[in-house]
C-alpha cells in the first residue's frame, strides 16, 4: 500500500510545495476549472490528498478519463481507436456498424452528462473510412440463397408434410421474402387477406442472469421496415389456413398459447434441408432468396 501511494503521488502532473505561510500547496484537475487548488498544514496531509484523488480516478474513472486513455493507445499506423479496431479485428461493414452503434450510444450519453464536450457523430462524419478498409465475407452464390430447385423441393415437402404453423410459416417467409423477427413477431390484425403489414419485429438478448429473452419490439429493424406485403394470388390459400389454425390468438404464430419464436421456424427449416439432403441455410437465406 505504501509503494502505491508513492506510485500515486509520484505520477502527480502538478508539483507540491511549501508556502511563505508554512502551508503545503498543490492542485488538482477540475473538469470546470482545469485545476483546483488544495492546501494542508503538514506534508503528509497534501500528499494523503493527492494519493486519494489518484485512487479514486482509477477506481471510478469517468467515461473521459477512459476515453482519452483509449485515444491514445496508438498502434505503429498512429491512427485513433476507431481506424485500429477495424484493422486489428478484421471487420466486416456489418461488424464496424455495429460498433459505431455503440460508439454513439455512449458517447452521446457522456455528452448529455457533460462528460465531454465534443460530438462524436461530427468526429466519426469527419473520418475518412475507405470501404476497402473492411474485410469481405467471400461466400459462394450458392450459400447465400436457395436454388429455384432447392426452393420447389423444399415447398413441396411441406406442402405435402403435415401443415402446422410453423411450416405455414415458412411458407409465409417463402411467398413474402419478410425478415425472421418480422414473421414470429406478427399479430392478427397485421395478417389480412392479400397482404401482410410489417410494423414489429423479434429481439432476443441475454438478461442479467444469463437467460436468453425473445421479446416482440412495436417497430422493425430498419425504419424502412415499416411497409405493406402484398402476397401472390396462388399463395393467398396460406393466410386462409393459417387463419383457420389461429383464428383467435394475439399473434399470428402460436402453440399452446404462446407466441412461436424465431428459433422454432430455423429449426424446422435445419430440419427439412437435411431431410432433403440440401445444404442447410438461416431463415435469412430465404428472404436473401
Amino acid at each position: 500500500m505504501l509503494n502505491k501511494r508513492k506510485e500515486l503521488i509520484e505520477k502527480h502532473p502538478y508539483s507540491i510545495w511549501k508556502g511563505k505561510e508554512g502551508l503545503w500547496h498543490t492542485y488538482l484537475p477540475d473538469t470546470e476549472k482545469k485545476r483546483i487548488h488544495k492546501r494542508s498544514s503538514t506534508r503528509q496531509g497534501i500528499e494523503d490528498i493527492v494519493a486519494d484523488y489518484w485512487k479514486e480516478q482509477m477506481e471510478n474513472p469517468t467515461v473521459k478519463d477512459i476515453y482519452e486513455q483509449w485515444i491514445t493507445g496508438k498502434l505503429s499506423r498512429e491512427e485513433i481507436f476507431i481506424l485500429n479496431i477495424i484493422h486489428e479485428k478484421n471487420l466486416t461493414a456489418k461488424g464496424y456498424s455495429n460498433l459505431r452503434t455503440l460508439i454513439y450510444g455512449i458517447f452521446k450519453l457522456a455528452k448529455k452528462k457533460k462528460y465531454i464536450d465534443f460530438s462524436i457523430t461530427e468526429v466519426i462524419s469527419d473520418m475518412e473510412i475507405s470501404r476497402k478498409a473492411f474485410r469481405r465475407n467471400q461466400q459462394p452464390d450458392e450459400a447465400l440463397v436457395f436454388s429455384e430447385e432447392e426452393t420447389d423441393q423444399i415447398i413441396q415437402y411441406i406442402i405435402s408434410s403435415q401443415l402446422d404453423l410453423i411450416n405455414l410459416g415458412l411458407l409465409l417467409a417463402f411467398k413474402t421474402g419478410v425478415r425472421p423477427g418480422e414473421l414470429a413477431a406478427l399479430q392478427k390484425e397485421d395478417l389480412l387477406d392479400r397482404s401482410v403489414d410489417v410494423h414489429r419485429t423479434e429481439i432476443h438478448y441475454q438478461n442479467e442472469d444469463g437467460e436468453n429473452v425473445y421479446e416482440v419490439r412495436d417497430f422493425p429493424k430498419t425504419e424502412a421496415g415499416i411497409r405493406t406485403v402484398l402476397i401472390p394470388k396462388q399463395a393467398l390459400w396460406i393466410v386462409k389456413e393459417i387463419k383457420r389454425q389461429n383464428p383467435f390468438g394475439e399473434y399470428v404464430f402460436m402453440k399452446n398459447g404462446k407466441r412461436i419464436r424465431t428459433y422454432s421456424f430455423t429449426w424446422r427449416l435445419k430440419s427439412i434441408c437435411q431431410k432433403l439432403d440440401i445444404p442447410v441455410r438461416s431463415l435469412n437465406k430465404i428472404r436473401k432468396t
